[in-house]
């Protein structure tokens, strides 16, 4: 769920709440099982920890840039 500046990010164990500012870096990661390959987006904190984003309908190129978007627009801001 996205509210402004904050994306609140929620798995089956818990939810947790990140500000644009808090975020240093919105990636693709590419992962190889078998013989299939796999994209999807990352986001990275300030603090290392990645959260990686998947299973969403409208496809995962359309997350990438949505989120990007989001954080270019609300980064600077507090």
């Amino acid at each position: 769920k996205v509210e402004g500046s904050k994306i609140t990010l929620t798995s089956m164990f818990d939810e947790k709440e990140i500000t644009a500012s808090q975020v240093s870096e919105v990636r693709m990661k590419t992962v190889r099982r078998r013989s299939a390959v796999y994209h999807f987006p990352v986001l990275v904190t300030d603090k290392r920890k990645e959260y990686a984003l998947q299973g969403f309908p409208v496809g995962d190129e359309i997350l990438y840039g949505f989120l990007l978007n989001w954080w270019n627009a609300y980064r600077y801001k507090k």
